[in-house]
């Protein structure tokens, strides 16, 4: 479980599941409260249709039951004089502003109206002779009620609604007398209902359609049309005396609104998702570079603890060797035998410059660390590099019976800029180590070929190759993969290390990789020199 926590990609994928979560969540919100304004914005628009609805309802009856005593007078008293009408009329004008005349029309013909001032012209107007006005007058006769026809261009001038109420002599509607009519200015009956101040204040857009009450099926009579063929549309029936009208509200803007606060809560959840996922992932990063530090400390200190372990073997094996063939020199006995004597003094010698060795690796390296080593920096041919690197470790090949093979695909002059020691040092350390990891009776090759503005010099050999969890820091410090096993040669595990110290003071680049089949290729690389 702790390998997955740790794991670079499970990383990722927590990081990406929780800003996607986060994302979604904050997309949810964003609708909800979109839905939420939507839904308040409908029941403010139902209330709105409904209160329409009720002030068109109620303005319509109070008006016919004004009317209705009018009706009642005439149907008694069918002979009335213009003066009783006038008497009745004018009354019923005085309380509703909204009125523009009230006729009278025996046998359908207009015989009476008030005021007569303007309306003269409508006196004698027979409603048969009217395409227009006659469906809603006989509507009106054969169903015995009041029918509300318009709007509808008046003889007068104008337009109106025309209220239209057959009238009786007998209680059984059979002796039909006439009609009463009432002529309402439409645009001031609109403005009685308050109509204009819902359109204006509550920011809708109000539409009806039925005109002569026919309802859903009449045509559009006020507002826009289009309103009807949106489903969004709230709509509500408003009822006549005979037929209906349809009203039809909407919101002016419509029902999707840019709301300020809806845009805060997407902008706000998608800045805090994608805050949380940094953090998220920032900790989980650090938790991982924390585990890798402490593992690679944790390396380290065994890698050292196994270096200490291990140079204390290498130093003193020259020192036992040292201190044993100078005790054996102070006998009496190997004093008197000159070629034994000499044979101690031999060993003593390896032994100090092999004790030697191993202490100027450890001051190279501190060395190189603190900046320590001056360069001589010159144009060294790879040729001569090769060449000397291979010279150096001849005799360490013969004694482990292994073949070297140069093979420089490089022109004759080609060379690199660096300190030709210095460089030499790693070529020899690469294949002293190559001989020290390789069989019996197998070969170590050095070539050199051209790379982009370099050259690369590799050592290849036919080892066990590179542990592959050692390939990342096999040139670290106290760094080592496995023992040669050449046991007799002695090894600090350093010289990797000081290779690549080298190298990259060379501004080059150092490396490794498995060979398939075997082996390993230790590789440098260097900027070549240009004259």
């Amino acid at each position: 479980m702790r390998r997955l926590f740790l794991n670079r990609k499970f990383i990722l994928l927590v990081v990406v599941v929780v800003l996607a979560a986060g994302v979604a969540l904050t997309g949810y919100l964003y609708r909800l409260d979109l839905e939420i304004q939507r839904s308040a914005l409908r029941d403010v628009t139902a209330r709105q249709a409904a209160s329409i609805r009720a002030s068109l309802e109620q303005e319509i009856n109070t008006t016919l039951n004004l009317t209705q005593g009018l009706v009642v007078y005439v149907a008694t008293n069918p002979d009335l004089t213009q003066k009783q009408f006038v008497g009745i009329a004018s009354r019923i004008l005085q309380r509703t502003p909204y009125i523009r005349n009230i006729g009278l029309a025996r046998d359908n013909v207009i015989t009476h109206i008030y005021p007569l001032e303007g309306n003269e012209a409508a006196l004698g107007f027979r409603y048969a002779e009217s395409r227009e006005q006659w469906p809603a007058v006989s509507r009106a006769i054969a169903t015995g009620n009041s029918v509300i026809a318009g709007p509808v261009n008046l003889v007068q001038g104008g337009s109106g609604l025309i209220s239209r109420i057959p009238i009786y002599t007998d209680d059984a509607g059979r002796d039909y007398w006439g009609i009463a009519s009432l002529v309402i200015d439409i645009d001031a009956f609109f403005e009685q209902v308050g109509l204009p101040a819902y359109e204006e204040q509550g920011d809708i857009e109000v539409a009806l359609r039925g005109k002569d009450g026919t309802g859903v099926a009449g045509p559009v009579f006020h507002g826009n049309a289009d309103l009807f063929a949106s489903v969004d549309t709230l709509k509500a029936t408003i009822s006549l005396p005979e037929g209906s009208w349809m009203l039809a509200v909407h919101p002016r803007g419509g029902w999707q609104r840019d709301s300020v606060r809806s845009e805060v809560i997407l902008s706000v959840g998608l800045i805090v998702s994608v805050l949380v996922s940094g953090l998220i992932f920032a900790l989980l990063d650090t938790l991982v570079a924390l585990s890798h530090a402490k593992r690679r400390a944790e390396q380290a200190n065994e890698v050292k603890t196994r270096f200490f372990s291990h140079m204390a073997h290498e130093l003193r094996t020259p020192l036992t060797a040292i201190q044993g063939a100078l005790g054996l020199l102070t006998s009496e006995t190997v004093r008197q035998d000159p070629e034994r004597s000499g044979e101690l003094l031999d060993n003593a010698v390896r032994n100090c410059a092999r004790l030697n060795w191993i202490v100027n690796d450890v001051l190279d390296l501190k060395r190189l660390e603190a900046g320590g080593i001056t360069y001589a920096f010159e144009a060294c041919p790879v040729a001569d590099l090769m060449g000397d690197a291979v010279d150096g470790v001849e005799q360490y090949a013969q004694q482990y019976r292994t073949r070297i093979e140069v093979e420089n695909r490089l022109e004759s002059d080609a060379a690199v800029f660096g300190d030709a020691h210095r460089l030499q040092q790693v070529l020899v350390n690469l294949l002293s180590n190559a001989i020290k990891y390789s069989p019996d009776d197998s070969t170590v090759v050095i070539n050199a070929a051209s790379i982009e503005d370099g050259v690369r010099i590799e050592v290849i050999d036919q080892g066990e190759g590179v542990s592959e969890d050692k390939v990342e820091d096999i040139f670290n410090e106290f760094s080592q993969d496995k023992l040669s096993p050449r046991r007799n040669i002695a090894s600090t595990g350093l010289g990797l290390s000081i290779s690549k110290l080298i190298i990259e003071q060379h501004h080059g680049r150092i490396g490794v990789y498995n060979i398939a089949g075997g082996g390993s290729s230790f590789y440098i690389e260097l900027p070549r020199y240009r004259a």
